[in-house]
């Protein structure tokens, strides 16, 4: 017994904790595709549908008081992309560290100099 713990194995399609069990990404995704769908947050959808609703609501709102009988379909699916990519983007807290690993924002504050609070 030396006293070293063996790491646990992971596989690339353990399920995410957060995640129902039977999510959509484990169900019926690629294996090749799940590790990117998981970091894009798509097995729990949940934020994209907070993002989405609104915008389908008022789009409809503002096609029917503009006299058409429905939303227009094209502007829909625009709103669709939209959440999507606005939901799986990364955190810009965690954008920033990964940026200044990196050194593309050395020497920079995160809103620039002209914008950065004033000192106490």
């Amino acid at each position: 017994m030396t006293g070293a713990i063996d790491p646990p194995a992971t596989s690339r399609s353990a399920p995410v904790a957060a995640a129902a069990p039977s999510n959509w990404v484990d169900r019926w995704a690629p294996e090749a595709l799940r590790p990117y769908l998981r970091l894009g947050r798509f097995d729990r959808p949940i934020g994209i549908w907070l993002l989405l609703f609104p915008c389908w609501w008022s789009q409809t709102l503002a096609e029917v008081s503009g006299g058409k009988p429905y939303p227009n379909l094209w502007h829909l699916a625009l709103f669709a992309i939209g959440a999507a990519a606005m939901r799986a983007g990364p955190d810009p807290l965690v954008l920033v560290g990964v940026l200044k690993s990196f050194g593309a924002v050395r020497g920079r504050e995160a809103g620039g100099p002209r914008h950065a609070p004033p000192p106490c």
